[in-house]
């Protein structure tokens, strides 16, 4: 029989996980820190959880601890959690400081890297937008974190008078043009710096290379941005859960 292996990934704002056996999903979702144990609690009622789980964060000591906690209670004793590492699979870390870079980018590298040739940005659209350059070589070359999508209207609604209601939550245009609303330029906004980033980060990959770049994207608000960028993009929704084998495994 092939192990039951559940994996999480603690991200700022969610927790999203799967569990797999014998290379299948056999269930997965996503749900908020607090929600977490109960979810568990469910899964474990219909599912065999394995003894050992696999595990990133982001979200801090205290949210590990409490994952660590909920998955004792039904009987998953352990969790291992990844680490960035100066070398794997053959891709090797840019930074000096290992414990400075999160060690979900890290894993989006590794499963991006492991399964395209070739210079790659790799892009995770979640709370935080974070762009990775990774060379043909499989040098990891550093990257760029900016705000993302919800981010970015929570800064409008802090810092501007600009009424709640102009700022859409939700927002997927065909195209990127001027907005003649206050509704349409916040979004087409919002919109145009977050792609403008992504293609910038691209282009100038591209120039050192001497090559060209694809686009490896993930996260919760990929598929708002990809169609409205140029390029060679590819949309892994599980990205830095598949790098989780590559770290750990």
């Amino acid at each position: 029989m092939h192990p039951h292996r559940l994996e999480i990934d603690a991200g700022n704002s969610a927790v999203k996980w799967r569990l797999r056996a014998a290379g299948a999903t056999l269930a997965a979702g996503r749900v908020a820190h607090a929600d977490f144990a109960q979810c568990m609690a469910a899964l474990a009622q219909e599912q065999n959880l394995g003894d050992c789980a696999w595990a990133v964060s982001v979200a801090g000591a205290a949210i590990e601890q409490k994952i660590r906690d909920a998955l004792r209670e039904v009987g998953v004793p352990q969790v291992k959690f990844a680490q960035v590492a100066r070398q794997r699979a053959g891709v090797r870390c840019a930074y000096e400081d290992l414990s400075c870079l999160g060690p979900d980018r890290w894993l989006a590298v590794l499963a991006a890297a492991t399964e395209h040739a070739g210079p790659l940005l790799v892009v995770d659209c979640g709370t935080a937008l974070t762009l990775d350059l990774v060379s043909a070589d499989k040098q990891h070359c550093g990257g760029f974190i900016l705000p993302g999508w919800a981010l970015l209207a929570a800064a409008l609604q802090r810092g501007t008078a600009i009424p709640t209601a102009h700022i859409p939550a939700d927002f997927a245009p065909l195209a990127i043009a001027p907005g003649c609303s206050t509704n349409d330029a916040v979004g087409m906004g919002r919109l145009l710096g977050l792609t403008a980033a992504i293609e910038q980060a691209a282009q100038q990959h591209r120039q050192r290379e001497q090559a060209e770049v694809r686009i490896i994207m993930t996260g919760g608000d990929a598929e708002r941005l990809r169609s409205l960028l140029r390029g060679d993009t590819v949309f892994r929704p599980d990205l830095v859960l598949d790098g989780l084998a590559i770290a750990l495994g």
